[in-house]
């Protein structure tokens, strides 16, 4: 019988408060039943060469999530020895196919589904999760605008699983305390309805007031049988984004990735000046403010996509303002935001509410739909992409930024990859002699360009033959961190 442990828990003045059981060993196969030979650090050879002879990434994926299944100590070894070349399989651009491919690659159970038919119920399918006890984060999807690839239904489950197999490695959260959820609420994809593989139920997405039922039950049981996990939101529709976060905010712990996590990424910075990976806005907006001589409350920020993410960020962005002693209206001053139909003003028929915030009251001429003419009438210092349309930071929108500032600050954000306006090296193949930077290399102060892109750690190599990465700190630090606090 394997033996267990008590560990004594002290608070800050060297009180015990508490005794915690070591996790039981895992247990060992008898001799015969593993080969003679079969030893951890040659079957780490093994794995990680069966994982690099797949030639495509959605191979990869499904081999990682087999070996997660079958050893979950060789599935986070891999990945936390090689993040870099792991991450882009778990995560970002892979997830995405997964989730278009998910009821057709499908192995074994790995998380939760709730669906709508268990409304009045649902927390008797919560108490089915195993280990409740342990639970301490949970990211909630119900797959209706994942990425940037729309209303997926219950194939969205990818994004669950993988954001929290990030958590994991990246911020050392326990394997056992993560809880991945898709709420089955029905899709209006049609492709899915069709497919007889589909996971989901096949019906129409359920209506508002349905909805409102389901999620005020669906929190209320999440409460009683997780009182100390955090939940995560995670591509819901704009809409529902913000309906929920407001619907729920002060009665649970509750947070929504999309308007307030990616927010808190793109405003993050390093707080020790010593450390060498700075990133965020705000030490983007110091190194153009050193370069042109203008304060940093000067700074004028557009842009390019006005959905969940890109009106949440806006929102994290007015606190920059605000802490150079500007008022919140003074703060949302300095903030323009566009949409597919031009620059969002107030005075424009049925605007969507979450729009309304940054609509300008201060333009009252004929709408402009145009980046470069936007760019120009507004001259931002700042160029935020969080649209889904791809390229859409073409040659004339960089050149047009670089006229009009010593050292423009341009973030292309949005996902998946084939999404973004522009991406580093795109960017640096413009022939204007204007280098443009990862955010893990915003102190290299003789590019003229302050580029960030919220992307999977990648190696590229631009115009001069130099080697940058491209990092993320979002999914490994930022957001698990917020359970840690629980």
């Amino acid at each position: 019988m394997p033996v267990r442990t008590l560990t004594p828990r002290f608070d800050a003045s060297g009180k015990m408060v508490k005794l915690e059981v070591s996790p039981e060993p895992r247990p060992q196969l008898a001799r015969g039943l593993t080969p003679p030979r079969l030893n951890p650090n040659s079957h780490y050879e093994r794995a990680l060469a069966q994982l690099r002879s797949k030639d495509k990434p959605l191979e990869r994926y499904i081999f990682m999530q087999q070996l997660k299944d079958a050893d979950l100590d060789m599935f986070y070894r891999l990945t936390m020895d090689h993040m870099s070349e792991i991450v882009p399989v778990l995560y970002t651009p892979t997830v995405g196919d997964a989730c278009l491919n998910f009821s057709h690659i499908y192995r074994r159970p790995d998380g939760l589904f709730i669906s709508y038919e268990d409304k009045g119920r649902i927390g008797s399918i919560l108490r089915n999760w195993p280990r409740r006890d342990e639970a301490r984060m949970s990211v909630v999807t119900d797959g209706s605008r994942i990425l940037g690839l729309g209303d997926l239904g219950i194939n969205g489950m990818p994004i669950s699983i993988g954001k929290l197999n990030l958590y994991v490695a990246g911020a050392g959260i326990r394997p056992s305390s993560v809880l991945p959820i898709c709420l089955d609420l029905g899709t209006n994809n049609e492709k899915f309805l069709a497919d007889p593989l589909y996971l989901g139920n096949p019906q129409k997405r359920v209506a508002d007031q349905e909805m409102e039922e389901f999620m005020d039950e669906f929190m209320h049981e999440m409460s009683i049988h997780f009182p100390k996990l955090l939940v995560q939101f995670e591509d819901f529709s704009t809409d529902n984004a913000f309906k929920y976060l407001a619907r729920f905010r002060n009665q649970y712990p509750v947070f929504n990735d999309d308007i307030q996590g990616t927010g808190a990424v793109v405003l993050g910075y390093a707080l020790q000046a010593s450390l060498v990976m700075r990133s965020g806005f705000v030490n983007a907006a110091r190194l153009s403010s050193e370069a042109s001589g203008r304060p940093l409350n000067e700074h004028r920020i557009l842009f390019f996509g006005a959905g969940s993410a890109g009106v949440g960020v806006a929102m994290q962005l007015t606190s920059f303002f605000m802490l150079q002693g500007m008022t919140e209206d003074e703060a949302r001053a300095q903030i323009w935001t566009v949409d597919s139909q031009g620059l969002i003003t107030a005075d424009r028929k049925n605007l969507a509410a979450h729009k309304k915030y940054f609509a300008r009251t201060d333009y009252s001429g004929p709408p402009v739909k145009d980046l470069v003419e936007i760019i120009k009438l507004v001259k931002p210092t700042a160029l935020m992409g969080l649209s889904t349309i791809h390229g859409a930071f073409t040659q004339e929108v960089v050149e047009v930024m670089a006229e009009l500032n010593e050292r423009p600050i341009i973030f292309p954000l949005s996902n998946p990859l084939t999404m973004r306006p522009a991406v580093v090296y795109h960017i640096e193949s413009l022939n204007i002699g204007m280098p443009c930077l990862p955010w893990l290399h915003l102190n290299r102060l003789e590019a003229k360009t302050v580029d960030a892109v919220e992307e999977t750690r990648q190696t590229l190599e631009d115009t001069s033959r130099r080697e940058k990465d491209i990092g993320r700190s979002g999914v490994g630090a930022a957001f698990p961190g917020l359970s840690l606090l629980l």
